[in-house]
């Protein structure tokens, strides 16, 4: 399952359960979170680098389903 946003460039960005949670737990403890107020302090809980780890693991799975 994938679970993102489109940023303000039309790129979509890759969010893990973990930061998902993250904000989750954010918005409870401050109760009410302005949009603004989020956005500005998303990139706390999302990492916006991309992920050289999950390049050589989908050429791995690949490389067991043709084997």
């Amino acid at each position: 399952r994938l679970s993102g946003v489109m940023d303000d460039r039309g790129k979509y960005i890759y969010i893990s359960l973990e930061e998902m949670q993250a904000v989750a737990d954010y918005i409870k403890r401050q109760g009410r979170v302005s949009i603004s107020h989020l956005a500005s302090r998303s990139n706390q809980f999302i990492d916006l680098e991309p992920k050289v780890q999950l390049d050589s693991e989908l050429g791995a799975a690949d490389a067991v389903l043709v084997a």
